[in-house]
């Protein structure tokens, strides 16, 4: 990780500040889920949708299968989430956004930095191989003009 001179740093940061609200928003409704499934064979999900019931959660919805088919789930119930849960996810998931977001400012400004010193470098290495050419060229038409001026002197 390269050090960011500090006008960088206000503009990444200023950038953080602009896009968060949307940033996080979006996240959130990506990765947040109000309500859950369950779905297993009949007595092993008649279980869990009683210990589920008695854990405070709301169905939500359920669809169950016209034939039972030996080996496949029977039904498949939806259930709403607690508040606290839903709470706590989201405070999860802005934290995790937040992060992923200044890692995304962090890397894209790193990766201009580093391309702005390497065009800069190789524009100074070009300006100094410049420089010598010209000194180069210089000395060398000093000598012809030096030997142009003997020749013509006699």
């Amino acid at each position: 990780m390269t050090k960011l001179p500090a006008a960088l740093m206000r503009e990444v940061k200023a950038e953080f500040k602009a896009q968060r609200e949307s940033y996080i928003s979006g996240y959130i409704e990506a990765h947040l889920s109000d309500v859950f499934s369950i779905s297993d064979f009949y007595p092993v999900i008649l279980t869990t949708l009683q210990q589920a019931i008695l854990d405070g959660y709301t169905i939500a919805d359920y669809n169950r299968q016209p034939f039972y088919n030996a080996g496949e789930p029977a039904i498949r119930i939806v259930l709403n989430r607690k508040q606290d849960e839903i709470e706590a996810d989201r405070t999860a998931l802005t934290t995790e956004a937040e992060a992923q977001l200044m890692a995304s400012l962090m890397a894209q400004a790193e990766e201009y930095y580093t391309q702005a010193v390497a065009e800069e470098e190789r524009r100074q290495h070009a300006e100094a191989a410049a420089q010598a050419a010209a000194a180069a060229e210089a000395q060398t038409f000093a000598c012809r003009l030096r030997v142009a001026l003997v020749d013509t002197a006699r």
